[in-house]
């Protein structure tokens, strides 16, 4: 027996009831993917010599000896500014950590980050950033999905 408009409207209704669910955990699912691309973008503002909050971080925050050493025997041999690159542990710690519904929080693991922390806000992404995740990212992939759930009608 043939299936009748009211019922694909029916099926339609039940659909869209369902999305906005759907939708929460496919998002959820998206973000847990792409974790490393949100963390590598907060890893990116550390290497250049900024915080999450887009202040630099304070170039004289170095020792004088510190300068001097990472600058004589360091693998990044630039000091001026605070890029934290030695502290290699510290960048790879970076986890993104599920708060509930759809919040997340960066969190690093490493011992050091207490002592980092004296450099400003490290952890984090900025709102241009995010927007940019948001558009390139997320939003592909949800509409993706939209259209994978409706053509199973």
């Amino acid at each position: 027996m043939p299936i009748t408009a009211p019922e694909k409207l029916e099926s339609l209704a039940l659909r869209l009831d369902r999305l906005p669910d759907l939708l929460r955990q496919e998002l959820r699912q998206v973000v847990d993917q792409f974790a490393g691309a949100l963390l590598d973008i907060n890893r990116g503002y550390i290497e250049a010599g900024y915080g999450a909050d887009g202040n630099q971080l304070n170039p004289n925050t170095y020792s004088p000896a510190y300068a001097a050493y990472k600058a004589k025997y360091g693998k990044f041999k630039q000091v001026g500014h605070v890029d934290l690159k030695l502290t290699g542990d510290f960048l790879e710690s970076f986890d993104l950590l599920h708060l509930g519904g759809l919040r997340y929080q960066i969190v690093a693991t490493d011992a050091k980050y207490g002592f980092l922390e004296r450099y400003g806000e490290l952890l984090g992404i900025r709102a241009l950033d995010l927007d940019d995740f948001v558009a390139t990212i997320l939003k592909p992939e949800l509409e993706q999905f939209i259209r994978r759930y409706f053509s199973a009608l």
